[in-house]
């Protein structure tokens, strides 16, 4: 539960202010006592909403979704950050490779992603064929992840407060193509990925 002094704003503004100048952030773990998900997504959400008045949230990226991570992270589920419009490039099939603008990155990373597009917004708390029926498309991306903090050393709730880490999120099934250190994850992630997604579609069920 909340402290209720806490004020998540001058959070939210430093987390701006060091976005824009490209720098970086101490962990707000280690120096804002109780510090945890609860804090970090009342700053997620002043941030969105500063971001938001220039360029609309488009979706959301899910991170931490392997299970196995949880305990040493501390979770019992995974997280959530936005994705704005500014920050999504759409490749058509066959169509050439998009610029990437990394003005202002600090220690950026690539990532293969699952992108699932819905036609329409499942009911809370819907699972299985009740979610896939909502479903437009499912077709592998790459995202481009960054964070303010020195060596990426974070706990889950800095990543969710600086924005869960998205900077560029890609619809482009190009990973290895693109891959700055020459990489072949594509298809082991995407295989791995699609059948944690059936499952999760079946209930939790193999």
């Amino acid at each position: 539960m909340t402290d209720p002094s806490f004020d998540a704003v001058p959070i939210a503004e430093e987390i701006i202010a060091a976005r824009a100048a490209g720098g970086r952030l101490a962990p707000f773990t280690g120096r804002v006592p109780g510090f945890g998900l609860d804090e970090a997504y009342q700053v997620a959400g002043i941030v969105a909403c500063r971001r938001a008045a220039r360029s609309p949230v488009t979706g959301r990226k899910i991170g931490f979704t392997n299970p196995a991570l949880w305990e040493k992270a501390g979770l019992t589920h995974p997280v959530w950050g936005n994705m704005f419009e500014e920050t999504v490039t759409r490749t058509a099939s066959g169509g050439g490779t998009p610029a990437i603008a990394m003005a202002g990155s600090v220690e950026p990373k690539i990532e293969c992603e699952v992108v699932v597009v819905l036609r329409s917004v499942p009911e809370r708390g819907a699972r299985g064929a009740a979610v896939a029926r909502h479903v437009a498309e499912i077709g592998l991306g790459f995202e481009i992840v960054d964070s303010p903090y020195p060596g990426w050393n974070m706990r889950p709730a800095d990543a969710v407060a600086a924005g869960g880490g998205c900077a560029v999120c890609h619809t482009h099934g190009s990973c290895t193509e693109h891959c700055p250190v020459g990489i072949s994850p594509t298809a082991a992630i995407a295989g791995l990925k699609r059948r944690s997604f059936r499952r999760w579609l079946r209930g939790g069920r193999a």
